[in-house]
């Protein structure tokens, strides 16, 4: 089963879905004709914008609905294939590499235009000839975005053919490996770039991140054999990368957002091992206006914390993004307060909770705390999420105090997600007790994305 049979299931499910539709007319009149006749007239234009966002499959499905647009999907600038949409279309779970690399083969030998996009998600183990000619064939068509994922277990190494792109202005790899050939000197146009399950050394990864001028987004997860984490990029302005090295050092004068996620794989050796790993890394960052951090990162660095300040400040944080707390002991709360007390011009506060003890856990620190009269005036917003199945009386606490130190608090969002749905009752005596310690801010609780007016 190679190209043809795509067609050939596309045409008869494309046309048995219009008479579900009842789309297709009924009578002596040849219902191809009045398709053809109606659809052949759009402008090109107009064809491609519907097509440019849409899976190849999708647009072969398209293609049959008209003569005239038969072949056009050959001429599309924008190229997305991924072989579950192959198996979902036609209605199999045996995914055959042949029926893929027949419509990769077709597309990339008769295209004559630029490739702006190219995205690929295939089980690539094994077809690793295949894949090199396709990267010999795009770097003939002045590509702009490529997108790689290998469903498959086994790793391989991308073709040298990658460097020679010099059109490129995104890319995004998963897992596979990276070698930096001697040949390369940089990536002239590369804006974006996000590597997850990538293998790379240390030097080729610095490498290729300072042989990319203008690159302005850069996101790293997993990245395998990684120690020490350089960035040297003079406008990138969004970093996201996960926890799995022991420093990282940031020159990056325009940086404005960092996340920090979490990305343990069951072990937490080797990983920011405390507060000034994180901070040496932080410090300096003049331009950062957003932080995030992620539950597993706050416990770790928590772990034999004492009461003490962030040894940091940063005095252009603007956003604190806290995500999946756990507060199941009185060090995270410590860290949750560190850091807002380190950043004393933020004005919106987010976290989300992923686990808590009940409120006689945080009583007595909350108490000491108050004693030193902490206060953060800039805070304008606050926003709660609960996950699903998670307590609300630690949070509760830790919530009255923040509002109640934030004396030109405007909003407060209390959100909840899965199926633990408070009383009523309850809720409203939340919000009042609430709306009693910050009287001059909005305080909204909102379930599955709605508002509930009590």
């Amino acid at each position: 089963m190679e190209f043809l049979e795509i067609q050939f299931w596309a045409k008869a499910i494309t046309w048995q879905t219009m008479e579900d539709l009842s789309l297709v007319p009924t009578g002596e009149e040849d219902q191809s004709e009045m398709v053809v006749d109606r659809l052949s007239d759009l402008p090109w234009g107009i064809f491609n914008n519907i097509y440019q966002n849409m899976s190849i499959i999708d647009a072969i499905r398209l293609s049959v609905l008209a003569r005239d647009w038969r072949h056009r999907w050959l001429s599309l600038s924008h190229f997305h294939l991924d072989v579950h949409d192959i198996g979902h279309f036609l209605r199999t779970r045996n995914i055959r590499w042949d029926i893929a690399a027949s419509i990769i083969n077709k597309y990339l030998s008769q295209h004559t235009s630029q490739i702006r996009t190219f995205s690929l998600r295939l089980f690539c183990a094994n077809h690793y000839s295949d894949l090199y000619f396709w990267f010999q064939c795009l770097a003939q068509k002045n590509i702009e975005d490529l997108l790689i994922i290998n469903y498959s277990r086994e790793r391989f190494i991308l073709p040298s053919y990658l460097f020679s792109f010099q059109n490129l202005v995104g890319l995004a790899l998963s897992n596979c490996s990276l070698q930096i050939p001697p040949s390369f000197i940089r990536y002239n146009l590369v804006l974006r770039i996000s590597l997850t399950d990538v293998t790379i050394s240390e030097t080729d990864l610095d490498y290729l991140i300072s042989a990319c001028p203008l690159l302005e987004k850069l996101n790293l997860f997993n990245i395998q054999q990684l120690q020490h984490l350089r960035i040297r990029a003079p406008r990138v302005i969004s970093l996201k990368v996960d926890s799995r090295f022991e420093s990282f050092t940031i020159a990056a004068p325009s940086l404005i957002e960092i996340v920090i996620s979490d990305s343990f794989r069951g072990t937490w050796v080797g990983l920011f091992p405390n507060w000034s790993n994180l901070s040496n890394g932080l410090r300096g960052v003049d331009s950062l206006l957003s932080l995030s951090l992620y539950g597993d990162l706050l416990k770790l660095i928590a772990i034999g914390f004492e009461n003490q300040a962030f040894p940091f400040m940063n005095t252009s944080l603007t956003s604190l993004s806290l995500h999946r707390v756990r507060f199941d002991n009185v060090q995270v709360f410590m860290v949750c307060l560190s850091l807002l007390c380190c950043c004393p011009n933020i004005t919106d506060f987010f976290f989300s909770i992923f686990s808590a003890k009940g409120p006689t856990l945080i009583k007595t620190f909350l108490k000491e705390t108050q004693e030193r009269a902490l206060t953060f005036p800039k805070l304008k917003s606050l926003e709660v999420l609960c996950l699903e199945r998670v307590g609300m009386g630690a949070t509760i606490k830790f919530i009255e105090f923040i509002i109640t130190a934030s004396p030109n608090l405007k909003r407060v969002t209390i959100a909840r997600e899965g199926p633990l749905v408070m009383n009523p009752k309850r809720i409203t005596q939340m919000i009042s007790r609430f709306r009693k310690r910050c009287p001059h801010a909005t305080v909204n609780y909102v379930y599955e994305g709605q508002v509930v007016h009590l």
